[in-house]
């Protein structure tokens, strides 16, 4: 009768330890979870949604990357394809009146993606993923062929603009990001603001806009919830 109660004891003690070795291992993954995430993890906090998706800024940054290249190309270039009226739109809105372009190889191959990294970029920098970032681009594309241009749209067009704008865009935008230090303050930080915004100018403005640019940030929390939590200067 003692065997078998020390056997319970004996058991119940074994429970309660593991119990308790679990809770401790799990506690350290999370301190640890936290840890990667503070180094390296606004990726991943976008990807996984927990930024705040901000469409209407994100379509107003599309808008700007639509129009300022127009009103550039059209009153200081002074180009003639920007040259549009509602005969070019109604045309170019016809399936028909797609056909292949003999752009040059600079133009298609650079001018084109970097179009499509700032169309990406319009909603990759409001909090949306990668994946959710792609229609962005293709979209751009589609109406910068057949509203801003007076010539017929172009497949190789759409496809460069499209799937060079992803490319090109989740370089910058990665890159920008990573000339950021949300931790330091002076010159230093602001060169580096400068920096990024010429690398991914729709990911700078948007910085400007919801107030991060030059700002002091909590590493964990601004990565999280960037203009939620207040600065800490």
């Amino acid at each position: 009768m003692n065997q078998i109660r020390a056997r319970k004891f004996i058991l119940l003690v074994l429970f309660i330890a593991s119990v308790l070795l679990n809770r401790t291992a799990y506690a350290q993954g999370i301190v640890f979870d936290k840890k990667i995430v503070a180094k390296d993890s606004a990726r991943f906090l976008l990807d996984s949604g927990h930024v705040k998706k901000k469409f209407w800024l994100g379509a107003g940054e599309l808008l700007i990357s639509e129009t300022t290249p127009w009103l550039v190309d059209n009153y200081i270039r002074k180009v003639d394809y920007t040259h549009i009226t509602w005969q070019t739109v109604k045309y170019n809105l016809s399936p028909a009146s797609w056909t292949w372009d003999n752009d040059a190889f600079t133009t298609n191959q650079f001018g084109h993606p970097y179009h499509g990294s700032l169309f990406y970029n319009s909603l990759r920098s409001n909090g949306y993923s990668f994946w959710q970032a792609v229609p962005a681009s293709f979209a751009g594309s589609y109406l910068w062929e057949t509203f801003a241009e007076n010539q017929p749209p172009a497949p190789n067009d759409f496809i460069n603009t499209g799937f060079g704008g992803i490319t090109l865009g989740e370089m910058t935008y990665r890159l920008a990001n990573k000339m950021v230090n949300n931790r330091s303050r002076g010159l230093k930080r602001q060169l580096s603001e400068v920096i990024a915004l010429l690398i991914n100018p729709v990911n700078g403005l948007t910085r400007i806009i919801d107030g991060r640019w030059g700002r002091l940030w909590a590493i964990l929390w601004s990565m999280i919830h960037p203009t939620c939590i207040p600065s800490l200067t």
